[in-house]
């Protein structure tokens, strides 16, 4: 391998690309780079190389502190109407869970008032969860509600989903009425719990769900989506 002329990283590269190919899925992780260096009898340098030449190539991912995956392929998600994230992903045959890192009390902010169609200052429930795409990270969603039993979302709301309880406790259903969609880089928190690299692009998608009924709105919702996991398709 060493006498082809051929920089040794590429062709590492090219042997780990076929072995990429024909033994693993999308999502699946790869063994430690040391333990790959030795298979090879080349130094860590070399092996960053390699694979940092199949991460340009698209068939590789770095997850920082994670490790290193083959790379998987955006998910085609629609933005329409129908209003619930984890359901959605379900129909699309991608197992969809969700994880709650705040539950806040808080006045609205100037933007939450502006959306929510209420004074600013006035007390909103703000539950924001991280959600998963068969067990990866696929975006960090804020949602904000104003409804005058919003104290009983915060307090009995606990897993499901969260539209569904607001259904059945209340009577309302949501639909989606506007969604602005924008790209910015991920700050360290956000990058962190979607594992991805300081200042890499997200989709941030800031959507406003109203009563069907009454046409007034109920939710405003701030969801930042990891760029390499999602093909966004608007469909209303």
């Amino acid at each position: 391998m060493r006498s082809s002329g051929e920089p040794l990283y590429l062709q590492i590269a090219k042997i780990l690309r076929e072995e990429i190919e024909n033994n693993y899925e999308p999502g699946d992780g790869l063994e430690p780079e040391g333990k790959i260096a030795e298979r090879f009898r080349v130094n860590r340098h070399t092996l960053r190389r390699a694979i940092d030449e199949l991460v340009d190539q698209g068939k590789l991912e770095r997850r920082p502190g994670v490790g290193v995956f083959v790379f998987l392929h955006p998910l085609k998600y629609e933005l329409h109407k129908e209003t619930r994230l984890t359901r959605n992903l379900r129909r699309m045959g991608v197992k969809g869970d969700r994880t709650f890192i705040k539950r806040q009390l808080k006045p609205a902010s100037q933007i939450e008032a502006k959306y929510l169609q209420i004074p600013k200052g006035r007390l909103v429930t703000r539950l924001e969860s991280l959600v998963y795409a068969d067990k990866i990270p696929f975006c960090i969603s804020t949602h904000c509600f104003t409804h005058k039993s919003h104290k009983e979302i915060y307090s009995l709301f606990k897993t499901g989903s969260m539209h569904e309880f607001i259904k059945k406790k209340y009577n309302i259903r949501l639909s989606r009425k506007r969604s602005m969609i924008s790209a910015l880089l991920a700050t360290g928190e956000d990058a962190a719990l979607l594992r991805i690299p300081l200042n890499r692009p997200i989709l941030l998608v800031q959507t406003v769900n109203v009563d069907v009924e009454t046409k007034k709105p109920v939710e405003y919702v701030i969801s930042r989506y990891r760029a390499d996991r999602v093909d966004l398709t608007v469909n209303f």
